[in-house]
């Protein structure tokens, strides 16, 4: 993300940003990142991004 700002607005960036923390770094916590497999991954963290809520994502994946 770093090399990718100087190429981004502020407000995508800042959008970005959110949605992270929102939802990926909360799912991961403070796990390290060498153990969190692909799987999880795909399963945990691009579906949470991707599927909202009242779409079908049940609140707890």
């Amino acid at each position: 993300m770093e090399e990718q700002k100087p190429h981004w607005s502020v407000g995508y960036l800042d959008k970005i940003e959110r949605r992270l923390e929102k939802n990926a770094y909360a799912w991961i916590g403070k796990r390290p990142i060498g153990e969190i497999t692909a799987r999880e991954y795909l399963t945990g963290v691009i579906h949470r991004a991707c599927v909202p809520e009242s779409q079908g994502r049940s609140p707890d994946v």
